[in-house]
C-alpha cells in the first residue's frame, strides 16, 4: 500500500475528478466519480492498494471513509480477482487486512449493508460509489 498527498484536483467534464497525487517516490494520477470531488482538496491523503506482481497497478483507492476502485469490476468472480491480486500475510504484507477494514468503514459510511461475501460487498460497494 503506497501513500499519496493530494496535489492538484479539477472536474472533467462535470462527471469525473482528476486527482494529482503525489509521495517521495514520484507523482501519480487517479480519476473519481464526481460525488467525490468535495473530499478531494489539496493535501487529502490517499492511500492505493496496489496489484501484489505489479506495483504499478492500482486496484483501489482509500481515502477518508471512502474506498474506490480503479477498474469496475464485471462480475463477483472478477470482483474476488481484484481481491485475491492484493498482497497477504504470505508476501508479508497487511494489505489484505487493510483492504477489508477499509471496506467495512466505506460500506458503513455509503449505507450499504454489508453481505459478509467480499466479492459481493466489492460488488455493492462501487455501485453506490457510481450513484
Amino acid at each position: 500500500m503506497e501513500k499519496y498527498v493530494v496535489k492538484s484536483a479539477f472536474c472533467v467534464g462535470n462527471q469525473i475528478v482528476h486527482v494529482e497525487m503525489a509521495n517521495k517516490r514520484g507523482v501519480a494520477g487517479a480519476m473519481f466519480p464526481i460525488k467525490f470531488a468535495p473530499l478531494l482538496n489539496v493535501g487529502t491523503r490517499i492511500c492505493v492498494f496496489a496489484d501484489k506482481n505489479d506495483k504499478n497497478v492500482p486496484i483501489a483507492y482509500k481515502f477518508a471513509d471512502n474506498l474506490c476502485f480503479a477498474a469496475t469490476p464485471r462480475n463477483k468472480w472478477h470482483a474476488y480477482s481484484m481481491y485475491a491480486d492484493l498482497a497477504g500475510v504470505r508476501e508479508f504484507s497487511f494489505d489484505k487486512t487493510r483492504f477489508r477494514s477499509a471496506m467495512s468503514r466505506a460500506l458503513k459510511s455509503s449505507g450499504v449493508v454489508s453481505c459478509k461475501s467480499i466479492a459481493k460487498d466489492i460488488l455493492a460497494l462501487h455501485g453506490q460509489n457510481q450513484k
